[in-house]
């Protein structure tokens, strides 16, 4: 049984829809890129590629359910799946950030180190790991939610989105954070140490390379700060849910407005790096105009190691 739609609501679902569309379609051509540019293949864009199959899921599947749960209100059903994959994109995108940043801090910070430390088996085993956490926190909810007991089960969501926001949210960020501060006073040491270089042309090499690294630091930091403002408020409302506040409510408009947002997330990230990252830019060009540029070009901007199946990355 479908609800009846007025003129308001079908301009919502038709941009939604839309949105979805170009969710699904820039994510996949991420995963196409990654998985036919051999050059493309390094620990950070393996890791971006696994990003964007989680931001994908959210215009194949999360949008056309939130339409879905609104046409037929279904609030024990589709709602609730709505509602679980939401969280689980939520947490998916705040692991794989946390990844990231960790792949670029070990790759700057510990440069000597990072063939040792990241290979391409325990980036495939992390990203797996990253996944099945992702499945596992978002459904283990369900465990107590079929309790009889109503006032254990509000107990122990109040507990869970407690833990969710700490453990997946704040933690992350926190190191997040510590990482970027380090990268940052990394670079500028590295940047100083080439300054002093004799040879310019060595000199010149060198500062292209850091610039670019200084580049792809700060479009990951972007890519943070979408989540927060993407996600910040959908785990807040979920604890004010859970606690039974109901004193305040946002307007209908705001609510809509915040759906968008944190769907948005899904659509900026392969944006920023697909547009902004060099290797990813220079592959897209060459995809999309059919120009045999990349590696002639993709030597000047490459900044991770790309890794073969059986050495380290």
């Amino acid at each position: 049984m479908y609800r009846a739609m007025d003129a308001e609501s079908i301009v919502i679902f038709v941009c939604l829809g839309f949105l979805a569309l170009l969710i699904a379609g820039i994510n996949s051509f991420v995963i196409y890129l990654v998985s036919k540019t051999p050059n493309l293949r390094s620990a950070t864009n393996i890791c971006l590629a696994s990003l964007a199959m989680s931001d994908m899921m959210t215009g194949l599947v999360s949008i056309p359910l939130v339409i879905t749960c609104s046409l037929t209100l279904d609030y024990r059903g589709i709602c609730v799946g709505s509602d679980m994959l939401s969280r689980f994109i939520s947490i998916s995108t705040a692991l794989h950030l946390l990844i990231v940043t960790l792949e670029r801090y070990i790759q700057i910070v510990h440069a000597l180190k990072y063939n040792s430390i990241v290979t391409i088996n325990r980036v495939i085993a992390v990203l797996i790991a990253t996944w099945t956490t992702s499945a596992t926190v978002t459904i283990i909810q369900r465990a107590w939610q079929s309790s009889s007991d109503d006032s254990d089960a509000n107990r122990e969501d109040v507990i869970y989105g407690l833990s969710c926001v700490v453990g997946i949210v704040l933690v992350p960020l926190a190191i997040i954070a510590y990482s970027y501060l380090r990268i940052f006073v990394a670079l500028r040491h590295q940047l100083k140490i080439i300054q002093r270089l004799n040879s310019p042309v060595e000199r010149s090499t060198s500062l292209r390379k850091r610039k670019v690294e200084r580049k792809a630091v700060t479009i990951f930091g972007c890519m943070i700060l979408t989540f927060i403002c993407c996600w910040f408020s959908y785990f807040m409302d979920g604890i004010r849910e859970d606690i039974g506040s109901d004193q305040f409510t946002y307007p209908v408009q705001v609510e809509v407005f915040l759906m968008f947002l944190r769907f948005i997330s899904a659509l900026v990230n392969p944006l920023l790096y697909t547009f902004l990252k060099e290797d990813f830019k220079i592959a897209a060009r060459s995809t999309l105009f059919k120009r045999d540029d990349y590696n002639r070009t993709s030597c000047i901007y490459q900044t991770d190691y790309t890794p073969s199946t059986d050495t380290p990355v």
